[in-house]
């Protein structure tokens, strides 16, 4: 039976070294996760407030005044009030609406929960 060509086995009397230390437990951790910039703040500031109520209240003053023309009116106006009502919101809140009536629910939830609970607990 032939023998395959390929590279010769290492016949060294010793094992030879690693070529670098392997990893300890104490690099290995993983990093805590970055700091939020404090130079750019969450939220919109007063001035960005102001300017998506007016924006807001403009678009839902359009919005109703185009929903009463005939044709495309009936279409585009509703959806211009509805944006016009989220830039109010977001104005008013610092939200949209979807997300302002998710916040209101979930207190809404955590006050029923923390009514329930009251009631079902047990007297001493």
């Amino acid at each position: 039976m032939r023998r395959r060509p390929g590279p010769d086995p290492d016949e060294s009397p010793s094992l030879v070294p690693p070529r670098r230390n392997p990893p300890t437990a104490v690099a290995t951790a993983t990093p805590p996760p970055p700091a939020r910039d404090p130079h750019y703040p969450r939220g919109m500031n007063r001035v960005q407030r102001i300017s998506a109520g007016l924006l807001g209240a403009v678009g839902v003053t359009a919005g109703v005044a185009l929903a009463t023309l005939p044709g495309l009116g009936l279409v585009f106006g509703p959806l211009l009030a509805g944006v016009g009502a989220d830039a109010l919101c977001r104005g008013f809140a610092g939200r949209g609406v979807m997300a302002q009536s998710r916040a209101w629910r979930r207190k809404r939830n955590q006050r029923r929960a923390v009514a329930r609970a009251a009631r079902h607990t047990p007297a001493a």
